[in-house]
């Protein structure tokens, strides 16, 4: 169960870190440098680092950190079929 919260945690990560509204000035600033602006604009380049870290964090047995984010991206998900049975 644990792989799974940090498969699916890193996956959110990835796309808040990527494409969420919030956190476009941080992450344009961080973009002025050259390494980081290739990065954050391939989804692929930044899902090795950001699991990098999920696993480093299982290694260290934190995996609590990565409930609520787990919790956010299934609650996204219920959302999205939720929405799309109800137009149906």
């Amino acid at each position: 169960m644990k792989w799974l919260i940090a498969i699916i945690a890193a996956e959110a990560l990835v796309e808040l870190l990527s494409n969420a509204e919030i956190l476009d000035k941080p992450r344009n600033f961080i973009c002025k440098i050259g390494f980081f602006k290739q990065l954050f604009e391939c989804g692929y380049c930044l899902s090795i680092w950001i699991a990098f870290v999920v696993f480093g964090i299982l290694l260290l047995h934190l995996e609590i950190i990565l409930v609520p984010i787990f919790i956010h991206r299934v609650s996204n998900y219920l959302h999205s079929v939720y929405s799309f049975v109800r137009r149906k």
